[in-house]
């Protein structure tokens, strides 16, 4: 009898492997379909494969398991090798602890000027003064947003490799992160050849003889001019104006513009402007948030999701308090639902107070300082 049950225990958990398994291949299948790639299925509840050729790029998506001692992680690999190889030898990835010891003791890192690219990215290269024209403030701004919204990316002149935690089950954020990581690679690559290996060829040209032009020879012949007849009729008289007299009335008063007045963005709207839309307007959102909200006065509520207190922070550099994670808004997105969320810090003596409203609504109200297109975050420093 207690073997029956075992079996049946057995054969109940297998039964839901496999239709789980079964819905994550439907969802891989969906995502292939949608991004115009073929899948390739598999046995034993894997996920299989999506692959094929998009804008000229190979992309290749599937999972892998690493195991480390008596643990094993599962992954989701997104590798895409550009159409063409960029002719500059570089590999960017994101910059740790370990490397900040590194640089120490010699650690290659080529840097750009930027603080908020080089505190995040390590950057490696052949020809650090060609990297560095290469790294134009554009393409610094999308790596960072990878590097940001990904601890395991990596970007070089011939491909972008991620590794995501844990194999993807859903099929819009498939379509989302491949259709992101296109749109890189297609800024990386359009533009490349226009500031990368640009070789100085010299041409030796052949003197050309001038024509013989007689204005120009050393005993130039200067044809006499001809002759003029002057007509020596007087000129007539010009009249002799009066000076108007000078009037005695007042100047009109100007009166002097009052201040503009302060602008204030309401959270809701910003989320809907800049993540709104669909995943092809990924590359306009930077420069949007660039042009019309960056270092803006927002106000708005959220509910709060996570309390912490922080002493320094990537994004929040310059300040030290309580950070809450406050989820602003939902909106529908082509495939999904996205969900806008806010990092907002807060003095430190208020940690207590936003930590006995986790799942509370609150008021919002700061200075907008950065946002991420690939999480659909936005970054407040609070009043």
């Amino acid at each position: 009898m207690g073997f029956f049950i075992v079996m049946v225990v057995g054969g109940v958990v297998v039964y839901n492997l496999l239709k789980n398994a079964k819905a994550k291949q439907e969802q891989w299948r969906v995502a292939a379909e949608h991004l115009g790639l073929g899948y390739n299925s598999a046995d034993f509840g894997l996920t299989g494969t999506i692959s094929g050729r998009k804008g000229g790029h190979r992309i290749v998506i599937s999972s892998f398991t690493k195991s480390g001692g008596n643990n094993s992680k599962t992954y989701t690999k997104y590798h895409i090798s550009y159409h063409d190889r960029i002719p500059v030898d570089f590999k960017i990835t994101r910059q740790t602890a370990i490397h900040k010891v590194g640089h120490a003791f010699g650690m290659q890192d080529i840097e750009t000027g930027n603080p908020s690219f080089d505190d995040r990215a390590l950057v490696r290269g052949m020809h650090p003064q060609k990297v560095q024209e290469f790294l134009t403030p554009d393409r610094q701004a999308m790596i960072t947003n990878l590097l940001i919204s990904h601890t395991d990316v990596s970007v070089s002149n011939e491909m972008i490799e991620l590794n995501k935690p844990g194999k993807e089950k859903d099929a819009g954020i498939i379509i989302r992160t491949a259709n992101s990581l296109l749109s890189v690679c297609n800024e990386l690559t359009d533009r490349s050849r226009s500031v990368a290996e640009q070789v100085e060829k010299v041409v030796e040209i052949e003197p050309i003889e001038p024509p013989f032009n007689p204005l120009f020879t050393a005993n130039p012949i200067v044809p006499e001019p001809p002759m003029v007849e002057i007509n020596e009729e007087p000129m007539p008289a010009v009249p002799i104006v009066e000076p108007a007299t000078k009037s005695t009335e007042p100047m009109p008063t100007v009166s002097e513009e009052p201040p503009p007045a302060i602008v204030l963005y309401d959270v809701q709207s910003i989320a809907q402007d800049l993540y709104g839309g669909d995943s092809s307007t990924a590359l306009k959102i930077q420069p949007r948030f660039e042009e019309v909200y960056r270092d803006q006065l927002v106000t708005g509520t959220g509910k709060i999701q996570r309390v912490s207190k922080f002493s320094y922070d990537p994004v929040f550099k310059d300040s030290k308090g309580v950070k809450a994670t406050v989820e602003i808004c939902e909106l529908s997105g082509v495939y999904s639902k996205i969900k806008v969320r806010a990092d907002v810090v807060f003095p430190s003596e208020r940690f207590g107070e936003l930590k006995n409203k986790i799942d509370s609504s609150i008021s919002i109200a700061g200075k907008l300082i950065e946002q991420n297109s690939m999480l659909h975050h936005l970054y407040i420093l609070g009043e």
